[in-house]
């Protein structure tokens, strides 16, 4: 265990667990967030093992109504090298390849971005992306035009709409248009 506590504020309490093996010369990580407080049974420096009940499933941070938020996050040398889609990455790894749909893209964020409920500034913020973080989305739309770009990306897991502007790419190829 690497970490167990208050991630942030959008995380809430959270743990996050490095996998015993490497995979390519990368630390593997898997995060869950959202845990409900008071409710974790680990702590930092704690062996877990498969099945261990870490904490109760809840809605700290942002959530939304309870909820388990995993991600699964690759480093090297301290630094973060992608994430990648939990559902996916845990069916490769037992044997039933689960190929990402043509209509679904990944956009690697090159600075802090909000997930919003409309594309728009001005609407609630849901979620974040850190820098470095590739989003999965589904879809894109014209919304409120910000520095010269009105293009919005919309979350393939959480449906929430992110300015394309803070992405590597602003590309909508692949992405079905709403």
């Amino acid at each position: 265990m690497t970490f167990a506590g208050v991630l942030n504020s959008a995380a809430g309490v959270s743990v996050a667990i490095d996998l015993p093996n490497q995979i390519d010369g990368q630390i593997v990580t898997v995060v869950r967030m959202h845990i409900q407080p008071g409710s974790l049974r680990v702590m930092r420096g704690s062996q877990v093992v498969a099945g261990q009940p870490i904490g109760l499933m809840g809605e700290s941070g942002n959530a939304q109504g309870k909820c388990d938020h995993v991600e699964v996050r690759f480093f090297r040398g301290g630094q973060l090298v992608k994430t990648v889609d939990p559902v996916t990455w845990i069916a490769n790894r037992m044997g039933q390849p689960v190929p990402m749909p043509a209509s679904i893209q990944q956009r690697v964020s090159k600075a802090f971005v909000n997930g919003r409920v409309a594309p728009s500034r001005q609407a609630p913020i849901r979620g974040s992306l850190a820098a470095g973080i590739a989003g999965t989305f589904n879809a894109f739309t014209r919304g409120e035009m910000v520095e010269g770009n009105d293009i919005w990306f919309r979350g393939h897991f959480t449906g929430l709409w992110f300015w394309s502007g803070a992405f590597t790419s602003t590309s909508t190829q692949g992405l079905i248009k709403v």
